[in-house]
């Protein structure tokens, strides 16, 4: 979506050193709590439906992780933020390895069999700080299992491809919440992000807006104007979102499409997306826009919203629930 010769905005690729004491935070605080829990709660609830459901919201929630470091971080580079995500990933999948290896080693009854364990945190960071005492015993692990479906008991290479089946849910739904915030408007002047307007006025739904967009280049409105404008009750429509600074002159203006689809089964469903890149504006086209389409969020110039962090709660509802 980012296109230099429209005028549209480029991340710096800068970030803050802050990046570096937020993930050692994280990796020594939150994420041994997240991996604990992650494999408390798929050992103690032995139900393969359930289990998705966990491992789709450890993903989730390891993906929204991304955001505080890449708005505290100051990052405003798109491969910073992979590395930010691989490794809170990671880190948060070796802490439930740790854990994991605990309750499988504290376990009491048959191999394969097993459900009735106990935690305890020098067994955890027994293995936290001894990789290769973790790999042995994931090798013993890997030879016996530790769970079955039926009289099976799932180990050697049915085990392998059900570590690989978690890991890949675990990486796709962190990459599906993941909005790619080190991409939106950051001042180089000021040191923040841009603040979040959105304009009051919905207009008909447009899925090409490549003709606007050149348009705006050219400081004109006319052919967004000609859009007609829709009430609240529509279920599709295009938005227009507004990234403005206290003291830059520049702002950004965005468009987002709520459009209606039909789910697998016929019901219908709606998505919304952002629909183009951050396009340049110059103050008089920025007063415009405000000026005809209204301003929906105040606060928004008051500087009390930053990032669109509603927009990873829904993100990480439609990649539970969709």
């Amino acid at each position: 979506m980012q296109n230099i010769g429209l005028n549209q905005y480029q991340p710096s690729g800068l970030f803050s050193l802050k990046v570096y004491i937020i993930l050692l935070l994280f990796g020594l605080t939150v994420l041994p709590v997240l991996g604990v829990l992650y494999s408390t709660l798929t050992w103690f609830v032995p139900v393969i439906y359930f289990n998705f459901i966990i491992t789709a919201a450890f993903g989730s929630i390891l993906g929204v992780m991304v955001y505080p470091v890449i708005r505290l971080g100051h990052v405003r580079s798109w491969k910073i933020e992979l590395l930010a995500m691989a490794i809170i990933v990671f880190l948060s999948w070796y802490y439930s390895w740790a854990a994991y290896l605990v309750l499988w080693y504290n376990a009491s009854g048959d191999p394969g069999l097993i459900t009735a364990s106990s935690f305890t945190i020098v067994d955890f960071l027994n293995y936290v700080f001894n990789p290769f005492a973790m790999l042995q015993d994931i090798a013993v692990l890997y030879e016996y299992g530790s769970w079955s479906i039926g009289s099976v008991v799932i180990n050697q290479e049915a085990l392998i491809a059900t570590w690989v089946m978690e890991l890949a849910i675990i990486l796709a739904v962190a990459w599906k919440v993941n909005k790619k915030w080190s991409e939106f408007p950051y001042s180089e002047y000021d040191l923040k992000w841009y603040r979040k307007v959105t304009l009051k006025e919905r207009i008909t739904l447009i899925r090409g807006v490549s003709k606007i967009i050149k348009e705006i280049g050219q400081n004109e409105l006319s052919e967004l104007k000609s859009k007609p404008l829709l009430g609240d009750y529509s279920r599709e429509y295009t938005e227009l979102v507004l990234y403005v600074s206290d003291t830059d002159r520049t702002a950004y203006v965005v468009f987002y499409n709520q459009a209606l689809s039909r789910g697998s089964s016929g019901e219908p469903k709606t998505r919304y997306y952002r629909n183009s890149g951050f396009i340049k504006l110059g103050e008089e086209l920025k007063k415009e826009l405000m000026d005809t389409f209204k301003i929906r969020d105040k606060h928004g110039l008051k500087g009390n919203l930053q990032l669109p962090f509603l927009d990873v709660i829904r993100s990480m509802a439609t990649a539970l629930f969709r």
